[in-house]
C-alpha cells in the first residue's frame, strides 16, 4: 500500500488560508440497511462545476492523495477524497 501523503491536509474545523473552507456534513451512522450506490453520476450546474473544479485544482495544487497512493486530479478523485476525509471523522 502506498504511503499516504495528506499531514498538510488534515480535516480541520477552522480554514488556515482564504483558500480553504470548514464544513459539517451530518451523516447517518451506521449507514441504513439497503443497497449502497457505488456509481454517481450528476449533471452539475455552472456554479456546482466551477466550485468542483476549484476544489480538484486546489487538492491537486496541494499534492493531495487517496488512500491508494494516486493523486487528486479529477472530479471523481476529489468526491472519493472528500468521502475518505470523512470516514476518517467517523
Amino acid at each position: 500500500m502506498a504511503k499516504r501523503a495528506e499531514s498538510n491536509l488534515s480535516p480541520s474545523t477552522t480554514p488556515r488560508s482564504p483558500n480553504e473552507v470548514a464544513i459539517c456534513v451530518p451523516i447517518q451512522n451506521p449507514a441504513p440497511p439497503g443497497y449502497r450506490h457505488s456509481h454517481v453520476d450528476a449533471r452539475l450546474t455552472p456554479r456546482h462545476a466551477e466550485t468542483m473544479q476549484m476544489v480538484t485544482s486546489g487538492l491537486d495544487r496541494e499534492g493531495a492523495r487517496l488512500r491508494d497512493g494516486s493523486r487528486v486530479t479529477t472530479p471523481p478523485a476529489a468526491l472519493r477524497w472528500l468521502l475518505e476525509r470523512i470516514e476518517e471523522g467517523l
